[in-house]
């Protein structure tokens, strides 16, 4: 890591790796963590996609996963899973440098908004009314079409994280 820059200076090949705490690197930030713990948990709750649970050893199972808030479970897991010794250790379960915790974060919302009745433009009208830090939306302006269409590429997104998060990975 580059001396004297905070993360949010960095490049993402500085940010290969994030000295986290304890002496521990772990490969993105842990909100990336978050999402994946969150589309693992609709993944599973889910008739729509099947989790093959062997595929997450150590993670305490789908009942600790579904019963567990992700700050107590991360405090529990993080080190064992995703934390390594050194920059060049490979974890256990690891993110790839491809993960962009922004458009995780958007197909994450508009998952949880889609309901199934509503249009794509209702649904980025719901993510705008209820997250404040989702300006990006915002960046379309009134351009329904466009809006329509970076709301279906997000779910689409959200399908492949889901089939994703079944087969023990994030990306």
């Amino acid at each position: 890591m580059s001396a004297g820059k905070k993360i949010n200076e960095m490049s993402r090949g500085e940010l290969r790796k994030l000295r986290y705490r304890d002496g521990f690197w772990i490969d993105a930030r842990k909100r990336v963590y978050l999402y994946w713990f969150k589309f693992l948990q609709h993944a599973e709750r889910s008739a729509d996609y099947t989790v093959d649970w062997s595929r997450y050893d150590g993670w305490g199972g789908a009942d600790e996963v579904l019963s567990s808030k992700f700050d107590a479970w991360w405090e529990k897991h993080w080190q064992e899973l995703f934390g390594t010794r050194t920059e060049r250790d490979t974890a256990r379960y690891s993110i790839s440098n491809k993960a962009k915790a922004d458009g995780i974060r958007y197909a994450l919302l508009v998952y949880e908004a889609d309901d199934g009745r509503r249009t794509n433009y209702e649904i980025a009208e719901e993510i705008l009314r209820k997250n404040k830090r989702a300006g990006y939306l915002l960046t379309f302006g009134n351009d329904k079409d466009v809006v329509q269409s970076v709301i279906g590429r997000y779910k689409r997104t959200a399908h492949q994280y889901l089939t994703n998060v079944c087969a023990g990975k994030l990306i």
